[in-house]
């Protein structure tokens, strides 16, 4: 194998990196293609040679399935098994190269088990003689809710600290069973619209959970969150539950320190300030919660906020005004709030410690703002669609702090707006999807390092990939 490998490529055959590329979408093949020269080398005939195989006529050959099993054997400590994206006739064949695969596990050593979209009923058996088990991932699992509740009560003698079953439709009957999971510390649920708000009373017994995702588990109504107010939770997902969200219990989870509202457009000015009681809040998202405006975002100001997610609330300059009274953010989304001009923007200078900035769609921010940033230690910048002129690339290239910089999707930038960030030595990463770059431009990132990234998804060709890997 070609020794620039990076050290993950490095571990397996290339015949049987192949044949996984053979099941991948043809869509994530682009981005498989700029990992390193290696996967290149093995995804082109598969892009370019034979485009229309279809995932169910690719048969797992027997000697692959060898390979796959050595590679059991050795790691012992970590399984990981998921299905292939995409539409499929029969998932029969990989579920039994799983089951297989499975037997070569050591009960007594298996740490973590990934069966996405694979479990069948004869897994129960197998998985019940994991003693060591303590992370179970059966996200995806959609069969799992035709299996008998009493023949899953085998997960209560499990030692699992975390548990995934997002989208497998389970009832309340096994969250009866997590209930007993004494050590269980992250558990994500989300996607099950059959869990109650009545169920959700087993989990008080957790008095370890750390970290609960139910997001759109449509039938948990407010007052089921009650029952998780004496829990330790550090981190809580609650994206798109579709209800009049009540969040006066959150206010009394003194632990939390991540929360995520994405989604929730009924969220309220009034409503959000229960969440001022959680002092130790550090990460708050309520992008797409459109009702809140300055007022609410005043009410929550005295928290010690690194990062905020603001992105698609129709914020205005007022609203801005008042985020920059966050003065320990360390990360901020502000996409696709097109009311933020220039003249509140100034007022981010006020945020020292800034690290990421997302400015995603906010076209009214011109060469006076962007000019501020110059001022903060930015690592991370996202200006996509942004309408971004020469005059405003200027001003980006006085951020010499920057290490990542996305431009995609600024269709009027060019080959002259990209030259006025030559100077920004420190970028390692660079979007320029659909910037209207020309290929002969694109021949100075021939001698780009090897840990720096440049990405033009959507619009590479062959030629494209041919020019960026000719020099690596």
């Amino acid at each position: 194998m070609d020794h620039d490998l990076l050290s993950v490529p490095d571990r397996l055959p290339p015949e049987l990196w192949y044949q996984i590329f053979m099941t991948t979408s043809l869509s994530d093949l682009k981005s498989v293609a700029l990992v390193c020269k290696a996967f290149y080398s093995l995804v082109k005939p598969i892009l370019w040679n034979s485009p229309s195989i279809s995932p169910v006529t690719r048969v797992i050959p027997k000697e692959v399935i060898q390979n796959m099993r050595s590679i059991v054997v050795n790691l012992q400590m970590v399984f990981q098994f998921s299905l292939p994206t995409g539409e499929f006739e029969s998932h029969r064949a990989y579920k039994d190269v799983m089951l297989e695969l499975l037997q070569y596990c050591d009960p007594d050593r298996l740490k973590t088990l990934t069966v996405k979209g694979c479990f069948c009923d004869n897994m129960l058996t197998t998985i019940s003689t994991f003693r060591t088990l303590t992370v179970l991932d059966i996200s995806g699992c959609l069969a799992i809710c035709d299996v008998p509740s009493e023949s899953l009560r085998f997960i209560c003698n499990l030692p699992l600290q975390k548990l995934c079953i997002r989208d497998t439709m389970v009832t309340d009957e096994f969250l009866s069973y997590i209930g007993s999971l004494k050590q269980l510390r992250f558990l994500d649920m989300a996607l099950n619209g059959r869990i109650g708000s009545e169920a959700m009373q087993c989990l008080s017994n957790l008095q370890h959970l750390q970290y609960l995702d139910i997001s759109e588990c449509y039938a948990i109504k407010s007052a089921g969150l009650w029952h998780l107010i004496d829990l330790p939770l550090k981190e809580l997902i609650l994206c798109d539950m579709f209800i009049d969200l009540d969040l006066k219990p959150i206010g009394h989870l003194s632990k939390l320190q991540t929360l995520n509202l994405k989604y929730n457009e009924r969220i309220t000015n009034a409503n959000l300030v229960h969440i001022g009681q959680c002092l130790e809040l550090q990460s708050l998202n309520i992008s797409y919660c459109v009702k809140i405006d300055a007022e609410g975002l005043e009410g929550i100001s005295h928290l010690p906020l690194r990062y905020l997610n603001v992105a698609h609330i129709s914020a205005d300059d007022t609203c801005l005004q008042v985020i920059c009274k966050f003065t320990e953010l360390t990360c901020l989304d502000l996409s696709a709030n097109r009311a933020v001009t220039d003249d509140s923007f100034v007022h981010v200078a006020s945020l020292t410690k800034l690290r990421k900035l997302t400015l995603d769609n906010c076209h009214l921010v011109e060469v006076t703002g962007l000019g501020v940033l110059s001022k903060l230690p930015l690592k991370y910048l996202s200006l996509e669609k942004c309408q971004l002129n020469v005059s405003k690339m200027q001003a980006i290239g006085h951020l010499a702090s920057l290490t990542s910089l996305n431009l995609a999707s600024n269709e009027q930038l060019g080959n002259i707006g990209l030259s006025c960030i030559e100077g920004l030595h420190n970028i390692r990463q660079l979007d320029i999807t659909n910037c209207s770059i020309s290929t002969t431009y694109l021949q100075q990132f021939q001698s780009i390092p090897r840990d720096h990234t440049l990405i033009i998804r959507d619009q590479l060709t062959a030629q494209m990939c041919d020019l960026l890997y000719w020099g690596m």
